[in-house]
């Protein structure tokens, strides 16, 4: 079974745990505490844009699309380059 590696990661694991039990499902196969992070974005990306859920999605799926907000893109110079 994996374990936790702070006090906060409980609730993750714990639904994670119940998502993929069956009785002979080895947990230590599907996922570790490394993965936790991805996890999280997953169940808030599940969470949010989940049919039930009413609340105006229009500032996240029109984010890049408006002009509003733009992408930055980092360019590296030369000068940079000869350091």
């Amino acid at each position: 079974m994996p374990r936790q590696g702070n006090g906060n990661d409980c609730r993750v694991f714990v639904m994670k745990c119940m998502e993929i039990w069956t009785p002979r499902v080895v947990v230590d196969d599907y996922f570790s505490k490394v993965n936790i992070p991805n996890i999280k974005i997953q169940y808030a990306n599940q969470l949010f844009f989940s049919s039930k859920n009413t609340a105006d999605k229009s500032l996240v799926t029109h984010f890049f699309g408006e002009g509003k907000f733009h992408r930055v893109k980092k360019s590296v110079t030369s000068e940079s380059n000869a350091s």
